[in-house]
């Protein structure tokens, strides 16, 4: 069997991202990129409803050492309640009412631009006690460039280098992953699995994975991606190759099939497994959302041999900052709802709070609060990469700020210090007003 990983270049600036990293069954992460907002996440408690009353069975409790730019990007993914904050520390307890206890602590370092490291993990349950660590090393562009993964020996009381993957990338786009395992036997690292992303000028079209763990029977499969007209990630189509008589086939394996409504915003993920020549069912995922477009539940119907084994729904609420409060596990029994889990969420405001609506409405707009003084300033930072001119009008549409932004040697930076205008409570509109395009976004001031 021949099989080559060969990664084309990217055609057009696109962020790749998982998309199996958006269709948690424990909290849709899509909860966490309703808003951009200057509050950070300080606990998740867990209750299970049990005898007619909920009781608290686990908390995770977040603890930070100064500001942390919320938009960085951050490699950990700890659970599967969707985007982490980038906490210093984390603890874990558990237990129950009766018998509470710290079960794991996690730790986080940055660097000098806040982007995450390491991570260390230290696990304390009474029947598992362990300590792992994965450290992260970035290249120019902040982007991650290698992880490894270590394990604590008792022994020898250090953490062991274990596996580790390193990141490609063309025009700051992901195209090709490596997996190695480290062998101790020959103290060097063993390629085991190569990962390759292909585009198009629509995205990403193409993954394609081989596998060496099993060196006799080395296993090489693909995702097949389609969208939309209108960009929207459409179909996943998952395959392997198998050797057939006379030369290597592609089987369908799995199918991930997105449809949306005419808001154009996520109604049903479908997924669907291939099974004696014919698709058969193995789970849906059905969106709803709210007035203001947030998402307010996620129902799961699993399937089993193609008929409903179980459906579970996920109800979010929201507090008056736009951020999950609350979310309600409960699964379907005798045609009622019954709650079994709930997820609690409490935040701090960090900041003043001053957040953007719309984060993809403010594109190549940056607002942040001015050190010197929050009260009254903001920094807009002008990255158009030509003239452009600034406006800022109050809610009734009256215009209260005006400036022209001159560009100097090319594209530039601009910070504006708006020490002239008083900010007060109440909503804000900002514009940057260049030749190509405008750039609008509302601005709330709490």
């Amino acid at each position: 069997m021949v099989f080559s990983l060969e990664s084309k270049p990217l055609m057009a600036q696109e962020t790749f991202s998982f998309p199996e990293l958006n269709n948690s069954i424990r909290l849709p992460s899509q909860v966490f990129k309703t808003t951009i907002s200057n509050y950070r996440l300080t606990s998740i408690q867990t209750d299970y409803f049990n005898s007619g009353s909920w009781q608290l069975e686990k908390a995770y409790m977040y603890r930070y050492s100064g500001t942390r730019n919320h938009n960085n990007i951050d490699f950990v993914h700890l659970m599967d309640y969707g985007e982490n904050p980038n906490f210093d520390t984390l603890e874990v307890y558990g237990g129950g009412n009766d018998n509470w206890m710290l079960a794991e602590t996690c730790y986080k370092t940055y660097d000098e631009q806040g982007n995450p490291v390491q991570y260390e993990q230290i696990s304390n349950y009474p029947a598992f006690t362990a300590k792992q660590l994965y450290t992260y090393t970035l290249n120019d562009e902040s982007t991650l460039k290698e992880s490894v993964y270590h394990w604590w020996s008792d022994d020898e009381l250090v953490y062991i280098p274990a596996s580790k993957t390193s990141y490609s990338y063309t025009q700051s786009s992901l195209t090709k992953m490596e997996t190695y395992t480290w062998r101790e036997s020959n103290a060097d690292w063993q390629l085991n699995r190569e990962t390759a992303f292909n585009y198009n000028d629509g995205g990403l079209i193409e993954m394609a994975t081989f596998s060496n763990f099993i060196p006799i029977n080395p296993d090489v499969s693909r995702e097949m991606y389609r969208y939309n007209k209108n960009g929207q990630l459409e179909e996943v189509l998952y395959q392997k190759l198998q050797e057939e008589a006379t030369s290597p086939v592609w089987h369908n394996l799995d199918m991930t099939i997105y449809t949306y409504n005419e808001d154009d915003l996520l109604a049903e993920i479908l997924l669907q497994g291939f099974f004696l020549d014919s698709w058969r069912i193995k789970e849906r995922i059905i969106y709803s959302y709210n007035g203001t477009g947030l998402l307010s539940s996620e129902i799961h119907e699993r399937y089993a041999a193609g008929q409903l084994l179980n459906t579970f729904q996920y109800s979010i609420s929201y507090n008056e900052h736009i951020l999950p409060d609350m979310v309600v596990v409960s699964t379907l029994e005798d045609n009622d709802w019954q709650d079994i889990c709930r997820h609690r969420y409490s935040y701090e405001n960090y900041e003043d709070a001053y957040f953007l609506d719309d984060e993809y409405a403010v594109y190549n707009i940056d607002i942040q609060p001015n050190p010197a003084n929050q009260h009254a300033d903001l920094i807009v930072i002008n990255d158009t990469s030509e003239e452009a001119e600034l406006l800022v009008h109050d809610a009734k549409g009256q215009l209260i700020y005006k400036k022209s932004i001159a560009l100097y040697n090319g594209p530039t930076t601009i910070r504006l210090y708006l020490g002239a205008m008083t900010i007060s409570n109440g909503e804000y509109f900002i514009s940057i007003l260049a030749s190509r395009k405008t750039y609008t976004g509302k601005l709330l001031v709490i």
